[in-house]
Formats: structure tokens, sequence, C-alpha cells
């Protein structure tokens, strides 16, 4: 229910709050691919391609300016 939510609270929070949120949000769905990392090879590839999102995630909130409203 919290990674869902972070959609809503991306457009409520301000930068710095929401910055923080996402990096936890995406820790949480980090940890989740990697506990439950698939045997088959098309979802290994799956499973990869959600990191890459997750690692892609946090680079984008890493390169925001707190100073930038929304």
């Amino acid at each position: 229910m919290f990674l869902v939510s972070v959609v809503a609270l991306a457009r409520i929070l301000p930068r710095r709050s929401n910055r923080i949120v996402n990096v936890v949000a995406a820790t949480m769905m980090a940890a989740g691919v990697l506990a439950s990392w698939p045997k088959d090879p098309d979802d290994l590839v799956f499973g990869a391609f959600q990191l890459i999102g997750v690692a892609l995630i946090v680079a984008v909130c890493a390169r925001w300016r707190d100073d930038v409203s929304v």
C-alpha cells in the first residue's frame, strides 16, 4: 500500500520530503525484488528491469533541487 501511495504523495509533498519518500520506496521495492528473485530466465529479465527502474528513480531523485517548486 505504501508503494501505491507514493504516487499521490509525489504531488503533495515538498521536494526534500518527496526525495526521502521516493528513496525509501525504491529501497523497499528493490528489497522485495531481491527477496523473491525468480529462477526462470524470463522472470530474471523482468527482475533485472525492475531493479534498473528502481535505480533510475533514485538517480532522478538525487538530481532534484530543493529550491525548485513543483
